[in-house]
């Protein structure tokens, strides 16, 4: 059981659970607490470890194991901003006796509200200036007349950004003032970095 469906930076999560030995003899279980990020901007483990606790119980006995989750446990380290991040979106919580035997799961939303100010270079990809909408306004009319020079490269609305080859979003941007035969400058790139740098975004 949750305290919440949805939680932001402030909130305390609690998480119960009833554990029964419904076998004939005394027995003892480590009860393990799993955190899975369903989306996130760096690879993570697919189940993270953040709380268990033992139990002693006695045949047909049960008894409620409470966990208590911070902002902290839900956080990966990003050296882009040097420090602990917490993105919204949804997570999956997971109860059991071990990583390979869940019993429980169930999910919640974080809703991140600090702002982190923005780090890029120009090794940044195309895909990390379009994640948030304040970059991917300004790096719009950096790549516009390229990509309406390539339009089998898109579909539907430019700014959407709909691009249908993974190898241009993935592409670092001074990449693009090779590529696009002049349509993109080291000037161009560094005029949308110097935008960029005066803004913060919400992860």
């Amino acid at each position: 059981m949750l305290s919440s469906k949805e939680i932001t930076d402030s909130d305390t999560l609690q998480v119960s659970c009833t554990v029964r030995n419904a076998g004939s003899i005394e027995g003892k279980e480590v009860v393990q607490l799993y955190v899975s990020d369903r989306k996130s901007r760096l690879i993570r483990p697919l189940k993270e470890l953040k709380a268990f606790t033992k139990v002693a119980l006695a045949p047909g006995e049960q008894t409620e194991v409470d966990f208590e989750l911070q902002l902290r446990d839900f956080c990966y380290y990003d050296e882009a901003f040097d420090s602990w991040i917490a993105e919204s979106g949804d997570f999956d919580l997971h109860v059991g006796a071990s990583v390979q035997d869940i019993r429980l799961s169930g999910r919640v939303t974080l809703d991140a509200q600090r702002r982190w100010p923005v780090h890029f270079d120009e090794r940044t990809t195309l895909r990390e200036w379009i994640r948030y909408p304040a970059t991917k306004e300004v790096i719009y009319p950096v790549v516009e007349d390229f990509f309406m020079q390539n339009p089998s490269e898109f579909e539907g609305d430019l700014m959407d950004f709909k691009i249908k080859d993974d190898f241009f979003l993935d592409l670092p941007m001074i990449k693009y003032v090779g590529i696009s035969k002049g349509m993109i400058t080291e000037q161009h790139i560094g005029k949308a970095l110097q935008a960029a740098s005066r803004m913060s975004v919400k992860l």
